[in-house]
C-alpha cells in the first residue's frame, strides 16, 4: 500500500516547479505518489523525469476559475481523486520539502493517531530562511475576546491530512462555495472542528517568499478583498456548526462588510 501521496499544484511557477518536484523525488522514505497539477501556460518538461515515470504522474489542465484560491482547490480535489496513498500531502509549485520529511510523518503517525497536522515551516528567500513567526498571542484569552479563536494557518505546503478525513472535507463543506478562502484554510477550520488538528515537527517545509505570494493580495487592511475575505472567514465557521465568536472582530468586520460590499 502507498504510504504517502503528494500533491504539487502549480500555476505559472516556471522559475521554482522543478526544484519543488526534485525536493519530493530526493525523499528519504520513497513509499510515496506523486501528483503534479498545472495550469500553467508552460508545460512541464515531464521528459526530464521519466526514470521516475511508475511514481510521479503529471496532470495539465486549463483554469477552471477566474478566482485564484477556486483553481487551487480544483487541482487538489482532481490530485485526491487519483491519489492512492493512506496521507495526503500538498506542495505549492514555489514551495520544497526537507528531505526527510516524509521519514518523519512516518515516524509520528506510527507514534500518533493523525487526522490534520501542520508542521512549523522555514521560510526562505534567496538571502535568508527562518521559521514561520509563532504568533502566540492568537492564543491567550486577551486576544480571543478583542479579535477571534482562529488558529494560526502555516500554510497549503505544511499540511498532512489522513485520506478518510480529506474526503470528509470535500463531500461535507461545500468547498467550492467560499472562494476567497485557500483550501489551507478551510481544512484547518473544518478539522478543528471535527478532529484533533495538531502541529507536530518544523523545519521540513520551505516556504518561499516572493513577489507573487496568494495571501500577500489580502494584508492591506484598507482593500475591500481583505474585509470581504474576513467576513467569509466568520461565514465558514458558521457553517460548520461553531459556535460564533461575538467579538470586537466579529463586529467591525460585519460593520465594514456592511459598507463596502456594494462598492
Amino acid at each position: 500500500m502507498i504510504k504517502f501521496s503528494i500533491i504539487i499544484n502549480t500555476h505559472n511557477q516556471d522559475k521554482f516547479i522543478y526544484e519543488a518536484i526534485n525536493s519530493c523525488l530526493k525523499q528519504s522514505y520513497q513509499n510515496f505518489e506523486l501528483i503534479v497539477l498545472s495550469t500553467s501556460n508552460k508545460k512541464i518538461q515531464i521528459q526530464k523525469f521519466l526514470k521516475y515515470k511508475k511514481k510521479i504522474k503529471f496532470i495539465h489542465k486549463k483554469p477552471k476559475f477566474k478566482q485564484p484560491e477556486l483553481n487551487q482547490m480544483d487541482k487538489i480535489y482532481k490530485g485526491f481523486k487519483s491519489s492512492k496513498g493512506e496521507y495526503i500531502l500538498f506542495l505549492d509549485g514555489d514551495d520544497k520539502f526537507h528531505k526527510d520529511k516524509l521519514k518523519k510523518l512516518k515516524e509520528i503517525s506510527k507514534r500518533y493517531k493523525i487526522y490534520c497536522n501542520q508542521d512549523l515551516p522555514l521560510i526562505f528567500s534567496k538571502n535568508f530562511q527562518k521559521l514561520l513567526s509563532i504568533k502566540s498571542y492568537k492564543y491567550n484569552f486577551f486576544s480571543k475576546f478583542l479579535f477571534n479563536d482562529w488558529p494560526q494557518i502555516y500554510g497549503t505546503s505544511s499540511i498532512f491530512i489522513n485520506k478518510k478525513i480529506l474526503k470528509k472535507f470535500f463531500s461535507e463543506t461545500n468547498p467550492f462555495s467560499w472562494k476567497m478562502l485557500a483550501i489551507d484554510a478551510q481544512i484547518i477550520f473544518f478539522c478543528r472542528k471535527f478532529y484533533q488538528q495538531t502541529n507536530y515537527l518544523s523545519g521540513l517545509t520551505l516556504k518561499r517568499l516572493h513577489d507573487n505570494n496568494l495571501g500577500e493580495s489580502y494584508l492591506n487592511i484598507f482593500k475591500k478583498k481583505f474585509w470581504t475575505r474576513r467576513y467569509m472567514q466568520f461565514d465558514y465557521v458558521k457553517s460548520l456548526g461553531g459556535k460564533q465568536s461575538f467579538n470586537c472582530d466579529y463586529y467591525i468586520t460585519k460593520i465594514i462588510y456592511f459598507f463596502l460590499r456594494n462598492l
